[in-house]
């Protein structure tokens, strides 16, 4: 902090008795101001009271002082929580107890001869309205500054998460809920934290460790988009209808049949099945005959949010 030494001695036009300061003898019409940092226990009397002890600190201190002449040109703004003790400002919780501190003093250097002179004049209102609007934007930047510095930066929300009661995520599938059982159904899923301004839900069910066709493509086990907003879950054994009475459309899976088929895949290596839950903030105008790329394409742009759950399965080669 500026720890200001004010030394006005006899200086003219002030009101002030005079007050040789902690500057002693050594200045006369100037105002010394030390850039020191001060000790923690100090308080405002010390500062303002024991002009003994603060001029003892400052010569141990080997800091060296600033001179400004008195009347001089300058803007001074430092900034302090020592209050005068007429001061009565309250802050609200969480914010420090500081304050900006401004000083203006206007003057007019000249010069005679080998003699520098200070002549002495008011600003002119123009002058005084331009430098203090300046002071109050810069004291105002630096108070936002702080208060930024002080104010804890908001938690990233919680993401959406999707979860089943039929299985854990990353674990095997079991078989009611697959291709080992003759009359699969869908297992039970649950989602939290959806994001705000979600207008609809889309859920695509699919394997990607396959190759369709030799193409990118891969096996769609279920798709089921126009899901309310309103909706958290989905139970076990969904009707394998194309429209349900909530407004959800499920268009054709990989099998040619619409809502879920179950898991499948043959051989010994486990493929994962993954199940896929959008947020969007719009309705998809589309029917049951969409197919995987075309609801993909229509959710683009639309997406506030996603979770993923992933099951395991394979069955024995036959």
């Amino acid at each position: 902090m500026v720890l200001p030494c004010r030394c006005w001695r006899g200086s003219p036009g002030n009101s002030a008795p005079p007050n040789p300061g902690i500057c002693g003898d050594h200045a006369l019409n100037y105002i010394w101001a030390f850039k020191y940092d001060s000790a923690l226990d100090w308080d405002f009397d010390r500062y303002n009271g024991d002009i003994a002890a603060t001029r003892a600190f400052l010569q141990g201190s080997g800091a060296q002082p600033m001179t400004v002449p008195y009347r001089a040109n300058r803007a001074v703004i430092f900034d302090s929580d020592l209050f005068h003790e007429t001061d009565v400002i309250r802050f609200r919780e969480g914010y420090p107890n500081r304050r900006i501190n401004v000083t203006l003093l206007y003057g007019e250097r000249a010069w005679t001869g080998r003699a520098k002179k200070l002549l002495l004049r008011h600003p002119t209102e123009e002058e005084f309205m331009r430098v203090l609007k300046s002071l109050l934007l810069g004291a105002a930047l630096l108070s936002a500054t702080a208060a930024l510095a002080q104010t804890p930066a908001a938690p990233p929300p919680i993401p959406m998460g999707l979860t089943s009661t039929s299985f854990a995520d990353g674990a095997v599938i079991p078989d009611k809920y697959t291709q080992a059982s003759p009359a699969p159904v869908s297992p039970a899923l649950a989602w939290t934290n959806p994001p705000a301004g979600t207008v609809s839900f889309a859920l695509v069910v699919d394997d990607p460790d396959t190759a369709l066709q030799h193409t990118t493509n891969e096996v769609l086990h279920w798709a089921a988009f126009n899901i309310p907003a309103t909706a958290t879950s989905l139970p076990e054994g969904v009707p394998n209808d194309a429209a349900l009475p909530d407004g959800t459309v499920q268009p054709l899976n990989t099998g040619k049949k619409p809502g879920f088929m179950g898991p499948g895949a043959r051989g010994n290596v486990y493929h994962h099945y993954t199940f896929q839950l959008y947020a969007l903030d719009t309705k998809l105008a589309l029917g049951p005959d969409a197919t995987r790329a075309q609801i993909l394409a229509a959710m683009d742009g639309h997406v506030l949010g996603k979770a993923v759950l992933v099951g395991r399965f394979h069955r024995p080669l036959m």
